[in-house]
C-alpha cells in the first residue's frame, strides 16, 4: 500500500469517525448491554447477577406472554391492511378536484396531531359500554332489528369484553391515518398525468387505472407506509394501556 492509499483511508476514516462514534456508543452498545442484562438478575439498584437461560425460560413459559404475542399479531395482520385501505382510498378521493378540498384534507389531517393521551381519553368515552357514543347511536338500530327478526341483538362492550377490545382499539387507530394519507397524496402527485391520459386513449375505467396505474407507481410509498405502520403496530400504544379495562386475565392481555 503507498503512502498515498494509507492518507486516503486516514482521511476517510476521520470523516466517519462521527458517525462511528455515535453508533457503537448509542446503538451497538446498548444492544450488547440489554442482551447481557436480559440474562441477569438486574434490578438498576443492585448489581448484576448473571442466571444464564432463566429468565427466557421464564418468559416463554408465561401464558400472559403468549396471549400478549397473539394479541399483537392480531393487532397488526388486521391494523395495517385497513389503515392501508383507508388511508390509501382517502387519499386517491382527495386527489380528486372536489369541492373544499383544502378543507377536507385538513379535517382529516387534524386529528393525527391530537396527542395520544387525548385521543385514548377520548375513545373511551366513545367506545363506553353503557354510555358510550358509539352504543348509544347503535341500541336503536338494534333494536328496530330485535323487533322486526325477533332476535336478541345488544350493544358490545368495546372495553371490557375480549371478543370486542381488540376491534375498539383497531378502530382507535384509524383516527390518525391522516399522516398516511399527507404521504399518499404528495406520492399521487407525482404520478405523470400522460400515463393516466394514454391510458384513457386505451378505454381503460377508474378501476383499471388505479390497478395499473396509481398503484404500481405509488408501491414505494405504500412500502414506506406499511413499514411506519408494522413499527407502530408492534410498539406499544398509549391508547391502549388507557383505554384498557381493569381485567388482568390473560384474554385481556394487551399487545407486547
Amino acid at each position: 500500500m503507498t503512502r498515498k492509499e494509507q492518507q486516503n483511508i486516514t482521511t476517510g476514516l476521520l470523516f466517519v469517525s462521527p458517525w462511528l462514534i455515535g453508533f457503537f456508543a448509542f446503538c451497538a452498545y446498548p444492544v450488547i448491554v440489554s442482551i447481557y442484562y436480559s440474562m441477569c438478575d438486574y434490578s438498576v439498584l443492585s448489581p448484576a447477577v448473571y442466571n444464564g437461560w432463566t429468565n427466557y425460560h421464564d418468559l416463554l413459559s408465561d401464558a400472559v406472554f403468549w396471549k400478549a404475542l397473539y394479541n399483537t399479531a392480531y393487532f397488526a395482520g388486521f391494523s395495517i391492511p385497513l389503515n392501508l385501505l383507508v388511508s390509501l382510498s382517502l387519499a386517491i378521493l382527495l386527489n380528486f378536484k372536489v369541492p373544499a378540498r383544502g378543507v377536507l384534507r385538513t379535517a382529516i389531517f387534524l386529528p393525527s396531531l391530537v396527542p395520544m393521551v387525548c385521543l385514548a381519553v377520548l375513545w373511551q368515552w366513545m367506545l363506553n359500554g353503557r354510555m358510550g357514543l358509539i352504543n348509544t347511536s347503535l341500541k336503536p338500530v338494534l333494536e328496530i332489528c330485535n323487533t322486526f327478526l325477533g332476535s336478541h341483538l345488544t350493544t358490545p362492550d368495546w372495553l371490557e369484553d375480549a371478543r370486542y377490545a381488540r376491534w375498539g382499539i383497531i378502530f382507535t387507530g384509524l383516527w390518525g391515518a391522516g399522516n398516511a394519507v399527507i404521504i399518499y397524496l404528495a406520492g399521487l402527485q407525482n404520478v405523470p398525468r400522460y400515463l393516466y391520459e394514454s391510458a384513457e386513449i386505451d378505454g381503460a375505467g377508474f378501476w383499471s387505472k388505479t390497478w395499473n396505474v396509481t398503484l404500481p407507481i405509488l408501491s414505494p410509498v405504500i412500502y414506506f407506509n406499511v413499514i411506519i405502520s408494522l413499527i407502530g403496530s408492534l410498539h406499544p400504544r398509549k391508547s391502549i394501556r388507557r383505554q384498557r379495562a381493569a381485567n388482568h386475565s390473560p384474554d385481556h392481555a394487551q399487545p407486547a
